[in-house]
């Protein structure tokens, strides 16, 4: 399934599970390494997306790009970046008890 919108004549979408670890990926970072972790990873995201989006609209990119080709190894590096830089990574408990 795809959400799709026309842009002057061309149709430029994004997948449901492309949208689906973009909104999920961020949540889980909050959890594990806080708010600032969440909000940088959100952003992150929101400017790959943007990116990619705007590379359809200009007619740059294929007639199919998969975004995950962009967001995969986003993910990844920013999970290893938090991984190593903070620290561990928070457990469900400490979670419950640290936010109000």
């Amino acid at each position: 399934m795809v959400v799709a919108w026309g842009t002057g004549g061309s149709w430029v979408g994004l997948g449901l599970s492309d949208l689906l670890m973009s909104a999920v990926f961020p949540l889980l970072i909050y959890k594990g390494y806080g708010r600032t972790g969440g909000v940088v990873v959100l952003l992150l995201t929101l400017a790959a997306f943007a990116f990619v989006l705007s590379l359809a609209a200009v007619g740059s990119a294929a007639a199919t790009f998969p975004v995950m080709v962009v967001l995969g190894p986003l993910m990844v590096g920013q999970y290893v970046v938090w991984r190593r830089w903070p620290g561990a990574e928070r457990t469900l408990f400490q979670y419950w008890q640290q936010e109000p």
